[in-house]
């Protein structure tokens, strides 16, 4: 007899009939919360977006699209074209009206905001699928709009956040594929979107490509059987035909690189207007012979790894992190989206880990540039911390007195406490709107070179030549400059000699076909240097941005000549003297905007900012030397101060001296005492804690008959390093000047303990006990002096003069 209390059977729904789980409960809501995470993230980019052109390719990338041209391989059509289109937008209104601002540059910049924001939202709808709880959508999504390294992208004109609006986009695809009834049409449908956004992304950058398998995954959901094993709606051929159909539409963006190339735009790098060339600027084959290699160096691939680790605790406040163990448990006990959610965590983890051990062979300098790649990691983990935030919650509902509206309340906002303390944290890192460094020291290179009959030829070196770039070709300020990189001069690649000479016809430039289109060493770059500086002497002035150690057998043993002049070197052909003694100067260029500087905190620099520092630097250490040798003091101690300003650390190696050494040897020579002073006080502001400064301080006022400030300024120093015996030394020389012989020799018996092998020391503390009447003492002294220097004759007629005296007054 069966069971009467069984319950009926259930019969499986034919796949018209499944009900679509549907993440929007509340549509009102929902919307609403989504236009304020769009909102608030587009005003908050908005305010920290960078008013002026930037560091690192921002410059090469603004002209490409604003000038229609070619960028660095592999071209970024995806991010050229949208943003080419963005810079012709009448939002010049928009622009701030306070402060440095370069319209094309900013608008530019903006548009990585734009991007920046769309990104938030869809982690918005992403959160919001997996959640389904607005509120957690909302907290999660203004979490990793605060993020610290994709905010940082959002104020500069870079690839990266369009990157991540698409990678985003993709997500958000499969997942809403994963959730469509299995074997229906609506799989297919978003596989087609999640295709083409994903060709969208290889036409962007090319890191991309580790999303191949969620790729594979999209194509796995599609071909899923529905209920009862039934076929899906498409063959299993055309299914996949459509995914690789709809990938390759996605990567019509790069006919534009033929296309633009044909009408020859000032920048058209690997001119790809041929076939030959046009795949060369698409599998990036300029770069292979200097990209790391997978070398497996186990010591670099660690310190990666750490920094990895270090840059992913840096996003958000370490208190949310915790979050992410609950969230990642959550996440994938959800059957609903379990298949995408896996696809998604398999390809972020691939181009982790390939990352990692690719760039084994980067220089740890250097490091610093990968954290722009990992994005989609840092955005998947904010994803973790907003599942985790209902287990929070939950605990707080739970411990809570009678579940308490009170405490849950506080709960609630200590959440949201910790939340915004990644805000506060990255928020001086992230603000872009007084990083106009680059533009002040470009602007101060092309302010310095003369207007005159002459053109010019600017050497330069690294990514700054591009910010020279954007003075020509958007700013429309270039005095007749011929802009030729150093790098480039490796490269010796015919695109760049074709520019050059479309912009500068008359320059006499290297005819080297044999080697163009690939690295060279240096022999043959000086070489081609040289060709340059010889045959264009008499019609082309000829300027340096920077010292490249490279170039010394040029400039040392050939007829070449270095002048300063402010941030910039100029090459002078056969003059008198040569670089093997030393550069005479002209008046060197003193800009406001290069004081101006001064005035950003370095607290906050990004890696490219440091490196424009050390050229400034660089500029008044050569000033400062210069105005040394021709017994200028004050000016020395000037623009030696300045350079440790813009670089307290700043050295040259121990082949030269340090700027601390040339304000030390100019305070003897001083005729206005108090300039340098104030030179120096200022200095201390920036490097409190030098005790050289605080001694040149000290002897200052001594020269200045302040005897007690310049015994209390050297105690100063010689608190901040007890173990300096210099700066004790002169403490001594000045106390017993002040008739304090105590101090003097008690600072003396410090030196000796710390610089036993020191016979000058010992000497002077001699002097001392022998004017206190204790001549046996001063023996003693002298004795310690004569073992470390036996062949002194002054320290021995000394000794022998106290041996004497010792003698006839015992004899009395």
């Amino acid at each position: 007899m069966e069971d009467e209390t069984r319950e009926p059977e259930t019969t499986e729904p034919e796949p018209d009939q499944v009900t679509v789980p549907q993440p929007i409960d509340r549509p009102i809501l929902n919307r609403a919360f989504g236009l304020i995470v769009l909102a608030a993230s587009l005003v908050l980019y908005y305010i920290t977006t960078c008013p002026v052109v930037y560091f690192g390719d921002m410059g090469e990338l603004t002209v490409a699209a604003y000038r229609f041209g070619i960028a660095h391989p592999p071209g970024y059509p995806s991010f050229i074209i949208p943003l080419s289109i963005f810079l012709r937008l009448p939002l010049g209104w928009l622009a701030p009206s306070t402060g440095f601002v370069q319209q094309v540059a900013w608008q530019a910049n903006f548009f990585s905001g734009v991007m920046g924001a769309l990104t938030i939202y869809v982690v918005y709808l992403i959160i919001l699928r997996l959640s389904r709880l607005p509120f957690i959508a909302l907290t999660g999504a203004l979490l990793i709009a605060t993020g610290r390294t994709l905010w940082s992208q959002t104020g500069i004109a870079e690839v990266y956040t369009l990157n991540a609006f698409l990678t985003a986009l993709m997500v958000l695809f499969a997942i809403i594929q994963n959730q469509e009834p299995v074997g229906s049409m609506g799989r297919v449908r978003f596989l087609r979107w999640g295709c083409f956004i994903w060709g969208l992304m290889l036409s962007n950058h090319h890191e991309s490509a580790f999303f191949v398998f969620l790729w594979f995954t999209m194509i796995f959901l599609a071909l899923q059987p529905g209920p009862e094993n039934r076929r899906p709606p498409l063959p299993h051929a055309r299914t996949i035909l459509e995914g690789i159909f709809f990938t390759a539409l996605g990567l019509l963006p790069y006919l534009y690189l033929p296309i633009a190339s044909a009408f020859k735009p000032v920048l058209n790098w690997g001119d790809p207007s041929s076939f030959g060339n046009f795949i060369d600027v698409l599998t990036r084959s300029e770069y292979r012979s200097i990209k790391a290699a997978i070398t497996g160096d186990l010591v670099t691939s660690l310190d990666i790894l750490f920094s990895y680790l270090y840059w992913s605790v840096q996003q958000y406040s370490p208190a949310m992190l915790i979050l992410a163990i609950p969230g990642l448990g959550i996440l994938f006990r959800k059957s609903d989206h379990r298949v995408a959610v896996i696809g998604t965590a398999i390809s972020i983890f691939l181009m982790s880990a390939t990352f990692i051990v690719y760039f084994a062979g980067i220089d740890r300098p250097s490091m610093f540039f990968l954290e722009v790649y990992f994005i989609p990691w840092y955005i998947a983990l904010g994803v973790l911390i907003a599942m985790g935030i209902p287990v929070f919650v939950s605990f707080f509902k739970t411990v809570s007195p009678g579940r308490n509206f009170f405490f849950l309340s506080i709960g609630i906002a200590l959440l949201l406490t910790a939340a915004n303390s990644g805000y506060f944290r990255n928020f001086k890192y992230c603000d872009m709107r007084d990083n106009i460094a680059g533009y002040v020291y470009s602007h101060d290179v092309l302010a310095t070179l003369p207007d005159s009959p002459q053109r010019h030829v600017l050497i330069t070196g690294g990514d700054e030549i591009f910010l020279f770039w954007y003075w020509k070709w958007a700013e429309d300020l270039d005095k007749e400059v011929a802009v030729i990189g150093t790098d480039a001069l490796g490269a010796c690649t015919t695109w760049f000699w074709d520019d050059i000479g479309r912009d500068q016809p008359d320059l006499d430039l290297p005819n080297d076909e044999e080697n163009c289109g690939r690295y060279v060493g240096d022999d043959l770059r000086l070489a081609m240097l040289e060709s340059i500086l010889r045959d264009n002497r008499s019609t082309y002035r000829v300027w340096m941005t920077s010292w490249d150690p490279a170039l010394d057998p040029i400039l040392r043993e050939g007829p070449w000549h270095m002048v300063l002049d402010g941030p910039v070197l100029e090459l002078e052909w056969d003059t008198e003297t040569n670089l093997a003694d030393y550069p005479r100067a002209s008046t060197p260029a003193d800009p406001y905007l290069f004081r101006m500087l001064l005035d950003i905190e370095r607290a906050g620099l990004a890696p490219f900012e440091e490196e424009i520092y050390e050229r400034y630097a660089s500029a008044c250490y050569n000033i400062a030397t210069y105005f040394q040798w021709n017994s200028q003091p004050e000016l020395a101690i000037e623009y030696a101060s300045l350079c440790m300003q813009f670089s307290p650390g700043y050295t040259l190696g121990p082949h030269r001296q340090s700027p601390m050494t040339i304000i030390e040897q100019s305070i003897p020579d001083l005729v206005d005492l108090e300039i340098a002073e104030t030179e120096i006080l200022t200095l201390l502001e920036y490097d409190p804690r030098n005790s050289r400064l605080h001694a040149a301080v000290g002897e200052l006022y001594y020269l200045r008959g302040m005897v007690d400030d310049a015994v209390y300024a050297l105690e100063l120093a010689i608190t901040i390093d007890l173990d300096d015996f210099s700066q004790r030394n002169a403490l001594a020389e000045q106390l017993q000047d002040a008739g304090d012989r105590d101090g003097s020799e008690r600072e003396l018996q410090a030196i000796v303990r710390l610089q036993r092998q020191m016979s000058l020391y010992h000497s002077r503390l001699a002097e001392i006990y022998y004017n206190e009447g204790d001549t046996g003492s001063a023996l003693n002294e002298l004795r310690a002096a004569l073992d470390l220097d036996p062949e002194n004759e002054l320290i021995q007629g000394y000794y022998d003069s106290l041996v004497e005296v010792e003698a006839t007054n015992n004899d009395q």
